[in-house]
């Protein structure tokens, strides 16, 4: 049985993997997304964009969170509402700390790595 706290909200708004993944610390998004998926949360609820979790920790740089995700049963092929996958995103160089701080471009090459891409699949998207 699902948790009531790892419920997604019936009308589309923020799920709770939304509020955890939006913690700076890598470490405390990790946490959180495992704690959400042990008590039962859908690691592939969407918000109002059909964005999921995994979406939100790929564009966040945070590799633990991802790979939780990813085995927790997060779909990286899921589209959000304007066609963006976990996978294509991970491959861009925008998002928080896509293009930033060395410590983000290191996630982004761990997130590549664990979804399977080689780094030739690094872009420059807007």
């Amino acid at each position: 049985m699902t948790h009531p706290a790892a419920a997604t909200p019936p009308d589309g708004s923020l799920t709770p993997f939304y509020r955890a993944i939006a913690a700076r610390d890598t470490t405390a998004q990790a946490d959180a997304v495992s704690v959400l998926l042990q008590a039962g949360a859908d690691p592939n609820a969407t918000d109002k964009s059909q964005v999921t979790a995994l979406h939100r920790a790929v564009r966040t740089r945070c590799a633990a969170a991802v790979a939780a995700l990813l085995a927790g049963g997060a779909d990286p092929a899921r589209p959000n509402r304007s066609g963006s996958t976990p996978r294509s995103l991970a491959t861009r160089t925008t998002g928080r700390g896509g293009s930033g701080s060395a410590a983000a471009r290191a996630q982004q090459r761990e997130i590549l790595d664990i979804l399977g891409l080689p780094l030739a699949h690094l872009s420059a998207h807007p």
